[in-house]
């Protein structure tokens, strides 16, 4: 298959890593849980996602919205584990879900070496997730939304309209339009998708941060409708 020539720095790096986008037809890959295992035993997750600490939008959430008693934060692809981990240091009741074992393997690892022991580690698929229903105050996501195919953002929308609280904000980083070869672009349009389940209260175009430096991504607020 024939490499596009119009693709970013960032994408032309992930087709060098990972090899090129397994169909044109879709608007990001579907990788399966072995594929994303396969990426964090390989250590390639080092030189695409991972930070050395915290994400900003981890902690500036955390900082414009402490923890009441017993709030319950539920990070979606966690990873790892670096977000679930400040999000707990914050006073919050972390579940932290990724699709991929060896992903969460290293945030467990990563948690024992801070010293931290509360969160609740889950091996799943947020699009069918199996958890209490209405049990989550609260819902953060960097980097799960815009890896699935746009036509499963209903699943993940009508997942967690199951999961959160009435009213509970949800909380969306992705990547934006540039780097759509391989990942489902991150916009207001996008985000629209969900709109049955969740009313967007902002959505902003971001230079966010990633492994590989700075990139034009989205961030969006979005609220679980009553």
């Amino acid at each position: 298959m024939r490499t596009p020539s119009n693709l970013t720095a960032r994408s032309r790096r992930l087709i060098e890593l990972l090899g090129p986008p397994r169909s044109q037809k879709k608007t990001a890959f579907e990788f399966s849980p072995r594929d994303w295992n396969e990426l964090y035993k390989n250590g390639r997750h080092k030189t695409m996602w991972e930070l050395e600490g915290p994400s900003a939008g981890a902690v500036v959430l955390a900082a414009l919205l402490p923890p009441g008693p017993g709030a319950r934060l539920l990070d979606i692809g966690c990873g790892a584990g670096a977000d679930s981990i400040h999000f707990a240091r914050r006073g919050y009741a972390v579940t932290a879900v990724d699709i991929g074992a060896a992903a969460l393997q290293r945030a467990q690892a990563n948690a024992e070496a801070a010293g931290v022991a509360t969160i609740q580690w889950i091996e799943g698929d947020i699009r069918r997730l199996e958890l209490a229903r209405g049990d989550f105050d609260l819902a953060h996501d960097r980097g799960c939304l815009h890896c699935l195919p746009l036509n499963d953002w209903p699943a993940y929308g009508n997942s967690l309209y199951s999961l959160l609280k009435p009213k509970a904000p949800l909380f969306v980083f992705g990547c934006g339009v540039a780097e759509s070869a391989f990942f489902a672009p991150l916009t207001g349009q996008t985000l629209a998708q969900l709109k049955p389940w969740f009313s967007i209260e902002v959505f902003d175009e971001v230079q966010h941060c990633s492994a590989t430096g700075h990139l034009r991504g989205g961030f969006g607020l979005l609220r679980r409708r009553a």
